[in-house]
C-alpha cells in the first residue's frame, strides 16, 4: 500500500536552548549556539592547549514528552573519543558512527587525538535524515556531553554541553 497516509513522516530535531562550560587552562573560548529557525547548531572552540592524554567523552539523553515532566534517563555511554575516532568505520558502532560522521562533517573538529592547539568550528550542523532512528518518539530531549580526560586516578573535564530539542514531525 502507497497511500501517503500510510507512509511515515520524517522526524527532525527543533533546537530549543543550550549551555557550556569549559576548563579554562585547555580551552580560551567556547560557544555553542542556535542558529537558522532553531533547526541548526553553530560551535566555535579555541583550544589554547594541546590535550595529549585520551579524550573520554560521556554522552547521557534525557527524555520527556511534556514540558512541565520530569526528565528520564534513556541513554548514556561513556567512551573513549580518541578510540571512537579511529574506528569510525567499523560497523560494530553503526549507530554512532553515523553520528559522529554527521557531526564531523559540518566543521573542522579534529579527526584523531592528540587534539592540538587551535580553532576549531561547526557551521550549521543539522542532524541529517538518517541520523535519527524511527523508534524516536517525538518529545523533548535533553542531551549532555561531558568531554574529559582521566588524569592521575580523576576526571578533568575539558567540556560540558547541553543541548536541549524538540523532536517533531513533519
Amino acid at each position: 500500500m502507497t497511500n501517503r497516509s500510510h507512509q511515515q513522516k520524517r522526524k527532525y530535531f527543533q533546537f530549543i536552548n543550550t549551555e557550556v562550560d569549559y576548563n579554562r587552562e585547555y580551552v580560551s573560548n567556547y560557544t555553542l549556539y542556535i542558529g537558522k529557525r532553531n533547526l541548526t547548531l553553530n560551535f566555535d572552540l579555541l583550544v589554547k592547549r594541546n590535550v595529549t592524554h585520551p579524550i573520554w567523552n560521556l554522552l547521557r539523553v534525557d527524555t520527556k514528552f511534556n514540558k512541565d515532566e520530569e526528565w528520564h534517563k534513556i541513554m548514556g555511554f561513556d567512551v573513549n573519543f580518541c578510540e571512537l575516532l579511529e574506528q569510525t568505520k567499523a560497523p560494530a558502532f553503526y549507530l554512532l558512527n553515523i553520528w559522529l560522521n554527521n557531526v564531523l562533517k559540518y566543521g573542522t573538529l579534529p579527526r584523531q587525538c592528540p587534539v592540538l592547539e587551535g580553532h576549531y568550528t561547526w557551521r550549521d550542523f543539522k542532524l541529517d535524515k538518517n541520523s535519527i532512528p524511527q523508534f524516536i518518539a517525538c518529545g523533548y530531549y535533553r542531551i549532555n556531553v561531558v568531554m574529559y580526560q582521566r588524569r592521575e586516578g580523576r576526571r578533568e573535564m575539558l567540556m560540558n554541553s547541553t543541548i536541549n530539542v524538540l523532536v517533531r514531525v513533519k
